[in-house]
């Protein structure tokens, strides 16, 4: 059992509704409904009632709740208390990051922040794209390195970069040696995908509606390197990020640039919500500087 689910669970207590469960946890629904499902899988019980429209709890459920909102709290009163702690000490930062460090600079960027201030710790943890914002929001960490596509107004955000989707194709792909290429001429292949955890997935299923077409997805991962491995040996052909292409591009691929762009862009992120301590402070400046 874990904190994670216990939120999913008080917010559809809360709402009712799974999707607007997602939604108030910057998440989406199929994520909120695999940690009810995960929850009951480990109390044993069936925690909601979803024959009808509006989900309600069941017995188990109404005394689940309870426990559940006296957890949850337990947990805010003790990050309260590491905040107040880490403020006092000044000398330690909590810091999220997408998988995806090294294609857009942020292993050189800690580095180089570590190497210039050695007394200030850093924790990095690394999240999928699809969990940082919610775990950002409950104080779990100071900042987050992430995609910064449609986020909420209650997050300030310094931008490190921008990334434009690509075409990932066989060198022996009749498209290989184009200069570019229009989506809508890959309607047909098979795509190997990032998967949902990592936000990329809908923005390659928005990219192809855009296009006119419902890709058809044969494989679903969260690693960049094994998509490449398998366009290389001709599994299927991939829209990935150019600066994760490039980074993981191996011999027996192509990059090939889209005509219609998708950009993305990743960014350094906190929540207005948070205090903020010598080291998450110290750390944002440093970025800040960097970038401009």
């Amino acid at each position: 059992m874990e904190t994670n689910q216990l939120r999913s669970f008080t917010e559809v207590v809360k709402t009712g509704n799974f999707s607007e469960a997602a939604e108030n946890l910057y998440t989406t629904q199929s994520s909120v409904s695999k940690h009810i499902q995960a929850l009951e899988k480990d109390l044993g019980v069936k925690l909601f009632d979803r024959s009808k429209r509006k989900v309600s709890l069941t017995t188990a459920g109404q005394l689940v709740a309870k426990d559940a909102k006296r957890i949850l709290s337990a947990e805010q009163h003790l990050l309260h208390s590491l905040a107040s702690f880490s403020q006092q000490t000044n000398g330690h930062l909590s810091l999220a990051s997408i998988p995806t460090m090294g294609p857009y600079g942020i292993t050189n960027l800690i580095m180089g922040f570590q190497n210039k201030h050695p007394d200030l710790a850093i924790d990095l943890c690394e999240v999928e794209g699809i969990d940082i914002l919610s775990r950002l929001q409950s104080k779990e960490f100071d900042l987050a390195c992430m995609r910064t596509d449609h986020l909420p107004k209650s997050f300030d955000c310094l931008t490190l970069c921008q990334d434009n989707l690509v075409a990932v194709l066989p060198q022996t792909h009749p498209f290989a040696e184009c200069t570019n290429i229009s989506l809508s001429a890959l309607q047909k292949e098979e795509f190997l995908c990032l998967g949902a955890d990592t936000k990329l997935l809908e923005t390659v299923q928005t990219a192809c509606h855009n296009a006119g077409f419902a890709p058809h997805i044969t494989y679903t991962g969260n690693r960049a390197e094994n998509i490449m491995d398998m366009v290389a040996n001709g599994r299927g052909i991939a829209l990935i990020m150019e600066k994760i292409a490039t980074y993981y591009a191996k011999d027996g691929v192509s990059l090939v640039p889209l005509k219609e762009k998708t950009t993305s862009h990743i960014g350094l992120v906190r929540s207005h919500s948070h205090g903020i301590n010598l080291a998450s402070s110290t750390f944002w400046n440093y970025v800040r500087a960097h970038i401009s």
